[in-house]
């Protein structure tokens, strides 16, 4: 197993410039846990035109990948957070398998379901393996709020994924060899591409988050698995 402080890993953050209050409160929320600020850096939210629906989902995919690039370009490991992640508790150490790729440090109960229709995700399909009481590995998780990412040749792998798609280029589904649609289009949202990676990948999540999602979404992420 690899030891790893959290306190310890750098930390990209996604916050759009015009949410300071979001900002704040992040910055706060880090703080009051003990993470210390030199190793906490904001990325500047990407906003896209459009329906409100298509806006949001466009515009964290620009974000997030703006963000994996920016961890790249540092080293691994490091975490991506998104603004609305509040905190449970902080461990010690995070104990991960050596060959591991990313682990989720916030969770959720969605999953993506490559047979769904539409949106691509059911709740409560999570497909997991328990590894020990700590961590399970994931094949599915719907998630991108909380990630730490601990293996460079697999960022390099999802960058070059989301690239492709971005381009207009469609994706399969890992699990099944079929091309994705999401509601008849081939531009997929950051989370369900990265659902996809996970099936090929070395990916584990903590059976008991330290983020969740403080918001609407705090039913399916403020969990334990």
């Amino acid at each position: 197993m690899m030891a790893l402080n959290p306190l310890e890993i750098p930390i990209y953050y996604i916050n759009l410039d015009d949410q300071p209050e979001r900002n704040a409160f992040i910055t706060k929320r880090l703080s009051d846990h003990g993470f210390p600020k030199e190793n906490i850096t904001r990325i500047s939210g990407i906003r896209k035109p459009g329906i409100p629906q298509d806006s949001v989902f466009i515009g964290c995919f620009h974000s997030q990948l703006k963000a994996l690039k920016e961890g790249l370009s540092h080293g691994v490991p490091f975490m991506i957070l998104e603004d609305d992640a509040s905190i449970t508790t902080v461990p010690d150490i995070l104990d991960i398998p050596e060959k591991a790729d990313a682990l989720y440090v916030g969770i959720s109960s969605w999953a993506f379901t490559p047979g769904a229709p539409g949106n691509l995700a059911m709740h409560g399909r999570l497909i997991t393996d328990r590894v020990n009481d700590k961590i399970v590995r994931v094949f599915n998780m719907l998630s991108s709020h909380a990630i730490l990412y601990v293996n460079m040749e697999y960022v390099k792998s999802l960058i070059e994924v989301l690239e492709k798609n971005l381009s207009g280029n469609p994706i399969v589904a890992e699990s099944v060899g079929t091309e994705l649609s999401y509601y008849n289009g081939i531009q997929l949202p950051v989370d369900v591409i990265m659902a996809n990676q996970q099936y090929k990948g070395n990916v584990y999540a903590l059976r008991d988050p330290i983020f969740y999602q403080d918001d609407v979404n705090k039913y399916a992420t403020l969990i334990k698995l």
